[in-house]
């Protein structure tokens, strides 16, 4: 795994919680998603500087999952 995909999963890890605290989890969740999204669509539209890839929307999903147990015990 690159440094990239550890960076999407720290973010969106950190991301959900944070948001957590001001939304429902499944809100946070769907908006972590979304942003990451929005990231690879942004990184898709502007090929010549950026890369999209899937897998940085699997470690944004593992973020927001391995956010779960964190969530529960608050």
């Amino acid at each position: 795994m690159t440094i990239d995909k550890y960076l999407h999963f720290g973010a969106s890890f950190v991301l959900t919680l944070a948001l957590s605290t001001v939304l429902p989890f499944g809100y946070a969740a769907a908006v972590v998603l979304l942003i990451g999204v929005l990231k690879e669509i942004y990184d898709y539209k502007h090929p010549l500087t950026r890369n999209a890839d899937w897998k940085d929307l699997a470690a944004d999903l593992g973020g927001v999952v391995a956010a779960i147990p964190a969530v529960l015990l608050t």
